[in-house]
C-alpha cells in the first residue's frame, strides 16, 4: 500500500504520542514493528503501510504514534494497538458534502483487505482502513511470534 493518510473516527484514536523504539518481536511479520509501553501496558505497534508486505512502506523517521482502541472481536485480549504515523496527525471535523468515494485509487491496490474504502476528503485521497481486519492480523501475529 503506498502511503496515503488514513481517516478514522475521532472515537477510535486513544492518544497520539511522540515516537518511540518498539520492543521487537522475534518471529514477527515486517509490519509488526514490536511493542511499545504505553500507560503501564505492552501496545503491539504497527506499520499498516507495509502490511501488503512491502519494506519500501516502513516509515523510518519523523513519525508519531497513534494508539488506538479495539474494535474486534479480540479488543478484551487486545485493548489497544498503535500504528506508526508520519508527521502529526490532525483532528479534522468532517462533513458529509466534503466526503466522496474515490475514483483514482493511484498506486493501491484494489480489493487490499487492510482498506475499508478509498475516499476523497477535502480534494485529497485517504484511506478508511478496516481496523477489525487489521486488528485480526496483529492479534494473530503476536500469537505466533
Amino acid at each position: 500500500m503506498k502511503h496515503t493518510d488514513f481517516l478514522l473516527p475521532n472515537t477510535s484514536v486513544a492518544e497520539i504520542i511522540e515516537y518511540s523504539e518498539p520492543t521487537p518481536l522475534p518471529d514477527g511479520p515486517v509490519w509488526l514493528a514490536g511493542h511499545i509501553q504505553w500507560r503501564g501496558q505492552q501496545v503491539p505497534l504497527v506499520q499498516a503501510e507495509a502490511m501488503d508486505g512491502n519494506e519500501n512502506n516502513l516509515i523510518r523517521e519523523g513519525g508519531r504514534i497513534a494508539v488506538t482502541n479495539g474494535v474486534g472481536e479480540h479488543h478484551q485480549a487486545q485493548p489497544f494497538i498503535a500504528f506508526v504515523t508520519r508527521g502529526l496527525p490532525r483532528l479534522v471535523k468532517v462533513k458529509s458534502e466534503e466526503i466522496a468515494p474515490s475514483e483514482n485509487v493511484g498506486e493501491n491496490k484494489p480489493g487490499d483487505p487492510v482498506i475499508s474504502m478509498y475516499v476523497t476528503f477535502s480534494g485529497e485521497e485517504v484511506i478508511i482502513p478496516d481496523l477489525e481486519y487489521m486488528e485480526q492480523c496483529v492479534y494473530e501475529a503476536v500469537k505466533t511470534a
